[in-house]
């Protein structure tokens, strides 16, 4: 049969493992695909529940030996989290850091044509939480250009787009971003499990580097970055009282960081800019 036709699709997913969060995990997804051989296309429409989440699928393929993919994806919500590898323990860190520094190959990606658009509506991955999270891909010929790359996170915005050319021998990377009206503090707990500063504002990111090792990346990053915060806080001091308690003593003073002391401001601004790493 050169053309094959399921209308009324049933795929039913069950799986165990030590790694599955509960050690398990059963979803089942309705829909239909369209095979045409003749042709070299594929077509297919799914939902239904996928892990903890909600899917609307459609996918398209055209050309089996050079295939282009065209997707659309729609989530309801999505926690990355449980499914991430563990955290190395500290003799695994150890072990890790002696190994040589291994490239990676992104040569795969040279022949990859791929379009497609992904929505989801709660997102939470590394510990960030976001809404209204929009990431469209064009992949041709090596150039992967993620735009938009958008969401809502702590009571604000984020949007920017990702450029990755793979072409070249030495892949690149460029980020765009800009964070509009976030709540600082909560999302510097959430990445860097840091609780020192308070604000809301925002935060704009330019930067490109080069690179086939995670070393080389850092030493080649360059680019701006700025912030912009209001109405917040430094955690950890409160330096009017310290002046005042310093002030007459002559010489270097020193003062341990307190968790119930704070430094308020009505305005913080900070520019950056990054050469060579």
């Amino acid at each position: 049969a050169k053309q094959i036709n399921l209308s009324d699709l049933l795929l039913a997913i069950s799986a165990t493992g030590d790694k599955l969060p509960n050690k398990s995990l059963s979803s089942e997804m309705k829909g239909s695909v369209q095979i045409d051989a003749d042709r070299q296309s594929v077509q297919a429409n799914l939902a239904g529940g996928l892990l903890q989440s909600q899917v609307k699928a459609k996918f398209a393929l055209n050309g089996f030996n050079n295939p282009a993919i065209r997707y659309d994806l729609d989530i309801d919500q999505l926690d990355v989290d449980p499914y991430l590898p563990k955290k190395p323990a500290a003799t695994a860190k150890a072990e890790t850091a002696a190994a040589p520094e291994q490239p990676f190959d992104l040569s795969g990606l040279r022949k990859l044509n791929v379009e497609g658009g992904l929505r989801i509506g709660k997102l939470k991955v590394a510990n960030i939480q976001s809404a209204q999270v929009r990431v469209d891909v064009k992949a041709h010929n090596g150039q992967i250009n993620v735009s938009p790359l958008s969401a809502n996170l702590y009571q604000g915005s984020v949007s920017g787009s990702i450029a990755l050319n793979a072409a070249q021998k030495v892949p690149g990377f460029t980020v765009k971003q800009e964070l509009d009206g976030v709540e600082i503090g909560p999302l510097l707990k959430d990445v860097l499990n840091l609780d020192m500063l308070e604000g809301k504002g925002n935060v704009d990111l330019n930067l490109s580097t080069q690179g086939n090792t995670v070393s080389a990346l850092k030493k080649g990053l360059n680019g701006s970055a700025a912030l912009n915060l209001a109405d917040g806080s430094v955690k950890g001091i409160n330096i009017a009282k310290k002046l005042r308690e310093f002030g007459g003593r002559g010489g270097d003073q020193t003062a341990a960081a307190n968790k119930g002391e704070k430094t308020d401001f009505s305005e913080m601004k900070a520019s950056f800019k990054i050469k060579n790493g």
